[in-house]
């Protein structure tokens, strides 16, 4: 202990001993140091984040995502570079859909252009398929140098660079949220399993035998979540979203597999507009001209279906001059209608009857929440509704822990002798 306090008192008595010119000449050189040690830090941390990544979204005080803005204006960019961020738009307009917004920085003397891109949602498949085809041919090439990157706001953030002769003249970034595709949540679905029980379902056979109507939902932004499921069981039923970059090659796919698939037909939810229900969503302050308009659009896409089910529609399906508009057109088209009950008060079984459309409700979604252990739970529940009601309508979406839990227990429900049974066999009906 001594030596070492011996050894710290060197510094001190050897500065003491400098005239006062030496001092001031050792002040300088320490702050010369430190302001250099500090640049290069702020230097390095700013090209970091320059580079590879837009400003870190949690420590953004509006929480957006953007990247740190660059000198110069959208002018710099150069003509090759506007071109291509052109044509990459165009390409995420017209096949992946909703784009919130995109913005342009140009380079400078040390870092290449930026172009940001905020999508909703991001869909992984469509974003690389769009990337890499619109930068694959020489001579121009493409690298995803970073992938999936979650900030803790939910956000996904994958980057790309774009070379033309080993030079990276562009740097992609793609932001948005892949947790739900545009799924809302229920607002109350506590319903027990008596009240689920005494629920009417058309054709109920009683306890004659067991059936259950399971439909897949929000499908027509990935065609292999299509071929995926498709796979677990040929009477599984899917519901096609309309106006999205796949939904005539799923509808096609499909029709080809001869799998029955439904219209899935976005409706305003409660939370509108800040949940969105996607394209061609049916508005409550549509007039019926309106509705009707937007229903045939998206049956002509599909074509031949014989029936629908509403995605979201919390805040227009418990509008009952709404929803007449829209069983006008069922009526008129013959389909029937499968009551996702995203709001459990409309008044829908009742009209449906008036237009005489043949009408049935959802008892059980089975992944309101993307976890296992929960989606499990749901679907042994709406096992055990099925021994006790007889027939019963399921409902899930494309996610990866929905089919690791059907891939499980499907091949199951051959022991309890239920059967997977389809719209057409539920309702006697077919197109």
């Amino acid at each position: 202990m001594r030596r070492l306090k011996t050894f710290l008192r060197m510094p001190l008595e050897a500065y003491n001993r400098l005239e006062a010119t030496e001092k001031a000449v050792t002040w300088g050189v320490i702050i010369l140091v430190v302001s250099v040690a500090v640049f290069v830090i702020i230097r390095t941390e700013e090209k970091f984040r320059v580079l590879k990544l837009p400003v870190r979204v949690a420590e953004s005080a509006e929480k957006s995502a953007k990247p740190a803005k660059l000198k110069g204006t959208a002018n710099d960019v150069s003509a090759d570079t506007k071109t291509l961020i052109s044509q990459l738009k165009e390409e995420f307009e017209r096949r992946h859909g909703h784009i919130i917004k995109t913005e342009i920085y140009p380079a400078d003397n040390a870092n290449p252009a930026q172009l940001l891109i905020e999508v909703k949602p991001y869909i992984p498949v469509a974003a690389d398929d769009i990337i890499f085809r619109s930068f694959s041919q020489p001579p121009y090439l493409i690298e995803k140098t970073r992938v999936d990157d979650k900030d803790g706001t939910g956000n996904i953030w994958v980057s790309y660079d774009v070379k033309k002769n080993d030079t990276v003249i562009l740097h992609i970034i793609i932001i948005g949220n892949s947790e739900r595709l545009y799924e809302e949540r229920l607002e109350n679905d506590s319903t027990s399993d008596e009240e689920l029980s005494a629920q009417d379902t058309s054709s109920d056979r009683r306890h004659t035998e067991y059936r259950m109507l399971l439909i897949i939902d929000d499908l027509g932004y990935d065609i292999r979540k299509v071929r995926q499921f498709a796979e677990l069981n040929p009477k599984i039923t899917f519901a096609v979203l309309p106006l999205l970059p796949h939904s005539k090659e799923t509808a096609d796919y499909l029709r080809r597999q001869q799998r029955q698939f439904m219209l899935h037909m976005p409706m305003q939810p409660q939370g509108y507009p800040k949940i969105d229900p996607g394209p061609g969503v049916l508005l409550e302050t549509d007039d019926e001209q309106t509705v009707s308009r937007k229903i045939e659009t998206a049956l002509k896409e599909l074509a031949p279906v014989s029936g629908l089910n509403n995605h979201m529609g919390s805040g227009f399906s418990r509008n009952a001059v709404a929803m007449e508009y829209a069983f006008r057109v069922m009526s008129r088209n013959k389909l029937f209608f499968i009551d996702s009950r995203t709001a459990p008060d409309s008044h829908n079984a009742e009209i449906a009857r008036r237009y005489g459309v043949p009408y049935a409700e959802r008892h059980v979604f089975i992944d309101d929440t993307q976890s296992e252990p929960d989606i499990l739970f749901q679907f042994r529940r709406a096992v055990k509704l099925t021994e006790k009601k007889g027939t019963v309508i399921v409902i899930g979406h494309p996610y990866r822990e929905t089919y690791a839990v059907l891939k499980q227990e499907l091949p199951l429900l051959d022991v309890k002798k239920i059967r997977l049974i389809t719209p057409d066999e539920l309702f006697g009906y077919s197109p």
